[in-house]
Order: structure tokens, then C-alpha cells, then sequence
């Protein structure tokens, strides 16, 4: 009894991490390394050894405007779902989807950060994203150069739906909105602060023209 526990469960051992080592599924792309064993392997064979050396560009993405400067070092890893291209792209990382057929650019997102995202110790468009989805809805996540989690959200019957953009942009908004408000105190406080020194300046005036008057008066009294 002990040795069938034992030869059923060196079976699973050997079946288990097969299942996740088959390869990127339907010619897709959707993890880092293709599927969830990291295999790195497609089983499409279009293109092989008697034509490799034919093949063509038939798109490509300059990635010089997704940033302040242009990106020098492209290190990511595209992402392929659905006849969608996702990847991280520019000094910014911005996140682009593209239509993997004609390289056409559905959507982008950038994560404008400010002094945090200028002082970050890895910035450019880093190693790429993550896909998820439960069949229904698609998620995009990446890390800024920040170190900010970033969810885009793609949902069935929409052309783009961008529910976490537009709450990050709300949350954008309402920072915004109340460093204004300080900027806003801040002056008016500079405002009551220069009146008030100009108030006291002159009454120093008033009262040194006044202890000048009876000094005067002082000596001609006398």
C-alpha cells in the first residue's frame, strides 16, 4: 500500500511540471518566457530554416517619444494576446498596445512621476509586463520606474476600458488639486506676511519721525 502512495506520487511529480512546460499556446505570447514553465518555445513553424533568411520587416515602433529623452537601452519582452502586442516602451516605460498585425497603436499609458520617477534607480522601459486574464476581462501590469503596481483593465464589449486609468488619473487630479490648494495658502500666507512687514515698517517710520521731531523740539527748547 505504501509503495503504491509512493509510485502514484513520483508519478505526479513527473507529470506536474509538464503541464506548465508545454510551450506558448495557439502562437501566442502571454508571459515572459511563453508559458508558465519558461520554456521560451512556440510550436508554430512558419518560419524555418529554408526561409529565415526571406523574411521582411513588416512593421516595427520607434520608441523616442515615449519619455522625455529617447530610450537607449530596449531590454523588454513583448507580450502577445488575442492579436494584441503589449510592451513597455520609452525612458517613461510607457505601456503601448499594438495591433500585432499591422503594428497599428491601439492605446498607451504613461505614468508622469514627477521628481520620483526622475530620481529612480532603474528607469528606461525595463524588462516588460504582465498579462492576466479570466477570460472575460484583460489586465496589462507593470512596475513604474518609481515602483508603482500599475493595472490596465480591457474589458469584453469594450473598445478600450480603462477603469484603473481613469482613477489613477482621478487620483492625479486630486493630488493636484490640493497642492494647489497649499500653493494657494501658501501665497495668501506670503500675501498677510509682506502686508503685515509693510504695516510695521511704517509704523518704525512714523516712530522714528516722531522721536526726530521731539529731539529737535529737545534742543530748541533748550
Amino acid at each position: 500500500m505504501h509503495c503504491d502512495r509512493a509510485i502514484l506520487s513520483m508519478c505526479l511529480l513527473a507529470v506536474l511540471p509538464l503541464s506548465a512546460q508545454t510551450g506558448a499556446p495557439a502562437g501566442e505570447w502571454r508571459t515572459y518566457g511563453g508559458d508558465l514553465g519558461n520554456t521560451r518555445y512556440s510550436a508554430l513553424d512558419q518560419i524555418n530554416a529554408s526561409n529565415f533568411n526571406k523574411l521582411q520587416i513588416v512593421w516595427s515602433l520607434k520608441t523616442a517619444n515615449f519619455g522625455p529623452e529617447p530610450e537607449y537601452k530596449f531590454e523588454g519582452t513583448p507580450l502577445m494576446a488575442n492579436g494584441v502586442l503589449y510592451t513597455t516602451a520609452g525612458s517613461r516605460r510607457a505601456v503601448v498596445a499594438l495591433d500585432a498585425a499591422t503594428g497599428e497603436l491601439l492605446w498607451m499609458h504613461a505614468e508622469h512621476e514627477g521628481a520620483r520617477g526622475t530620481a529612480a534607480p532603474r528607469r528606461l522601459s525595463g524588462h516588460g509586463l504582465a498579462y492576466w486574464s479570466d477570460g472575460n476581462t484583460e489586465r496589462i501590469l507593470y512596475v513604474t520606474p518609481g515602483y508603482r503596481l500599475i493595472a490596465a483593465m480591457r474589458g469584453p464589449a469594450d473598445e478600450t476600458t480603462a477603469q484603473d486609468l481613469a482613477l489613477a488619473a482621478e487620483q492625479r487630479q486630486t493630488v493636484a488639486a490640493g497642492q494647489t490648494t497649499q500653493l494657494l495658502l501658501l501665497v495668501e500666507q506670503n500675501n498677510q506676511m509682506t502686508e503685515l512687514v509693510q504695516q510695521l515698517s511704517q509704523r518704525i517710520e512714523q516712530l522714528t519721525r516722531e522721536m526726530h521731531l521731539k529731539v529737535i523740539q529737545g534742543d530748541a527748547g533748550r
